[in-house]
């Protein structure tokens, strides 16, 4: 059984990514009380505010707001890795067996786009944080990545996590990352580390 605390599942990413987890046969908790159960093998953070993709233009962009949609995505990003470092994080008389921390970010945070400086920074300084995490912790045996998906403007449903350039309805990105996550668990894919992961079906072409 393979335990994995997923943060933001009151997002619509977050909630589909929790959800294609279950169906693999993954055990979803929350981070919160996961100390109390069986040992974590990973933590993503998959926190994706629909309203941080709402068009604004740079001008637009007041200190409050800057706050409200740059800012505090990260901070909660940030204490999303330090409570994984405490779950995890093997060594030094630590209960941790150590796992993968890993972070959802939008693939417009490696491309960037017109009206969409705020998720483009959002989303490249979580990117980064994943980086980080991955060159600094790993003694502590934990690994860190990013899963880049191509995010739709939001709909009266909601944020939509896009269909891929492969234009096939039974392709999932959720599903991509869920799979991602749990082969990023098995100890064969310790040394996958600092990496991102972009399920887009190929649309968007980076190193």
């Amino acid at each position: 059984m393979t335990v994995v605390a997923v943060v933001g599942t009151h997002t619509p990413v977050g909630a589909r990514i929790a959800e294609r987890l279950t169906a693999r046969g993954a055990t979803v908790v929350d981070l919160d009380g996961a100390a109390d159960g069986p040992p974590v093998a990973a933590v993503l953070h998959a926190e994706v505010d629909p309203v941080l993709y709402e068009p604004t233009r740079l001008a637009d962009l007041t200190p409050a707001r800057w706050q409200a949609l740059c800012a505090r995505p990260v901070d909660r990003a940030l204490a999303t890795a330090w409570a994984a470092f405490e779950l995890m994080a093997t060594g030094e008389g630590r209960s941790g067996q150590g796992g993968v921390l890993g972070f959802v970010c939008p693939t417009v945070a490696m491309t960037g786009a017109a009206g969409q400086v705020a998720a483009s920074t959002t989303g490249e300084a979580i990117r980064l944080l994943a980086k980080s995490a991955a060159r600094r912790w790993g003694r502590f045996g934990i690994t860190g990545n990013a899963f880049a998906l191509r995010l739709d403007a939001p709909s009266p449903a909601g944020l939509q996590v896009h269909a891929t350039a492969l234009a096939a309805d039974d392709l999932d990105p959720a599903d991509d990352v869920a799979s991602l996550l749990l082969y990023l668990s098995a100890p064969g894919a310790a040394r996958l580390t600092g990496a991102t992961f972009t399920a887009d079906g190929g649309e968007l072409m980076t190193p």
